[in-house]
């Protein structure tokens, strides 16, 4: 499986590893962010202080978000902020660990989160487009977010949905980053996200209708664990 590494100092070295032999890591990856967080201030402040190290490696924010409301699933997956950056490559995503002032801030990220899980996924498939000045949503569509662990083999729709819902973003897991010290087996950071599906619609209530019906396309089998959020987007 592919892999990438950089060494941040004498003694760590952060990797990105492909989780199967299919990832691809010289093509765009999405980083996904699903957490708690301890301080919302904190949180903010670093968002706004490590931003500008995103963009300089090529990273665009794609979504961000918070849960609204739960409508089906397994509470064990429930987190309450999500946040999904698309980088070029798994070679501009450590470009961040190069910034001696990204490491810094990153310390207020630490203090800020909590239930952190993280990796990178591709997307297959959707609508979502990247912008590169990120400040606030102002438009007027809402939002589910599928989070799915295990295996799924469902071949989406691309087309047959109910008026007015489109598939904004479907990820798929491809890489996980972990670290390793002195050359110690590498430990990679959770991430338990096989698949992420984010839905858009203009009617809310229709679209909590639908993600509950039996017209759902992934339904609940007993090889998945898998939760359904409305979500409002924030940028």
């Amino acid at each position: 499986m592919q892999s990438k590494s950089f060494r941040i100092n004498s003694k760590t070295t952060i990797h990105i590893s492909g989780s199967d032999n299919q990832s691809d890591l010289d093509k765009p990856l999405y980083a996904t962010n699903w957490f708690n967080t301890k301080s919302k201030n904190i949180y903010n402040l670093y968002g706004a202080l490590a931003f500008p190290h995103v963009k300089k490696v090529g990273g665009e924010v794609v979504f961000k978000g918070k849960i609204k409301e739960t409508l089906s699933g397994d509470d064990t997956l429930k987190r309450e902020s999500l946040l999904i950056v698309k980088y070029p490559s798994a070679d501009s995503f450590l470009g961040l660990f190069a910034q001696k002032l990204f490491l810094i801030k990153s310390l207020l990220r630490v203090k800020a989160v909590k239930d952190f899980v993280f990796g990178f996924v591709k997307m297959n498939n959707g609508i979502a487009r990247s912008t590169q000045n990120p400040k606030k949503y102002s438009g007027d569509k809402n939002y589910l977010v599928h989070i799915i662990k295990g295996e799924t083999e469902v071949e989406m729709p691309k087309d047959n949905y109910p008026t007015g819902i489109n598939l904004f973003f479907d990820g798929q897991k491809t890489a996980y980053i972990g670290r390793s010290s002195d050359g110690a087996e590498i430990k990679n950071g959770p991430f338990f996200i096989d698949r992420i599906l984010i839905w858009e619609g203009e009617d809310k209530e229709e679209l909590k209708s639908w993600a509950t019906s039996t017209e759902f396309p992934i339904k609940q089998t007993n090889n998945i664990d898998q939760e359904i959020f409305l979500i409002d987007r924030l940028l």
